[in-house]
């Protein structure tokens, strides 16, 4: 048991160091691009995605009633909770068979992504429409909630504290 320890205590310091050198920028990019395509469809509004301080910052500029808004959202805290759900899955596969770890990874990898884009999508419409700002303010800072649902789930579904722990129940 030890050894998954230290096995995840490593993957997640490698996964930040990592995540600070070069993978924020990338996932940054990854979601830009993966809104990119229904924010065009919106018409007057543009995302862009600039790296400022080796920071992402996203920008939203929109015409409301014929004036023009510029509102922006820092991506480090937005992005971060991908890291911490990644070093969830290296534990799992120090302790799930490949095949289950994999397809659980691919789940939760999924839905946070998802929301993610869902985060961003609707900070293009945040001025636009009151329930979106609403929902957006709900999400506000709380993607790592999501994580942490995924991990009790996991921990749920998998008899996790059973398989840890066989005399817990």
């Amino acid at each position: 048991m030890i050894k998954n320890v230290i096995i995840v205590f490593l993957a997640a310091l490698i996964l930040f160091v990592l995540w600070t050198l070069v993978l924020e920028n990338m996932y940054a990019y990854f979601l830009y691009y993966l809104v990119y395509l229904p924010v065009e469809a919106l018409p007057n509004t543009t995302l862009t995605l600039k790296i400022e301080a080796g920071y992402p910052l996203y920008t939203v500029s929109s015409i409301i009633n014929n004036e023009s808004y510029t509102w922006s959202l820092s991506g480090e805290l937005f992005l971060l909770p991908i890291v911490l759900l990644l070093s969830w899955q290296v534990f799992l596969f120090t302790i799930l068979p490949h095949k289950k770890a994999f397809k659980v990874c691919r789940n939760n990898v999924l839905v946070l992504v998802f929301s993610q884009f869902i985060y961003l999508f609707f900070l293009t419409l945040y001025w636009k429409s009151d329930t979106i700002r609403v929902i957006h303010d709900m999400m506000n800072n709380n993607l790592i909630v999501i994580v942490v649902f995924l991990i009790i789930k996991d921990t749920i579904r998998n008899h996790l504290l059973e398989i840890i722990n066989p005399n817990y129940s």
